[in-house]
């Protein structure tokens, strides 16, 4: 299980690191909410799938079960993206768009003296 999460966290890294190459004018904010957003949904679109391939069946045996199957679902699916996909392509956005600011000149003193 923690490989599986450890894999969506590196597949939110890589498509945030795709992102960046393919769409270079892409916004910071936007690059991340959709490759976590990705990373997250992809994997547990199979478990939504098979929970819903079985809905006709819960819900004629009682909604309870259905609501609080569905419920779950969601719960771990926001968990999932938050903790696990989100930071992983946030991390990558801004080491990349650090690497790509110019560099500064670093200097010891306080004022720099202009000559002319």
């Amino acid at each position: 299980m923690l490989i599986g999460l450890m894999l969506i966290a590196a597949f939110s890294g890589g498509l945030a690191l795709c992102l960046h190459l393919l769409k270079p004018g892409m916004a910071k904010r936007v690059r991340t909410l959709l490759a976590g957003g990705l990373a997250g949904f992809l994997p547990m679109s199979i478990a939504f799938g098979g929970f819903f391939s079985q809905a006709a069946e819960m819900r004629a045996d009682g909604n309870d079960e259905f609501m609080l199957g569905l419920l779950a679902l969601v719960v771990f699916q926001v968990v999932l993206w938050a903790v696990f996909a989100l930071p992983a392509a946030w991390w990558v956005t801004e080491k990349l768009d650090r690497s790509a600011a110019p560099n500064l000149i670093e200097t010891d003193e306080e004022t720099l003296a202009i000559e002319g």
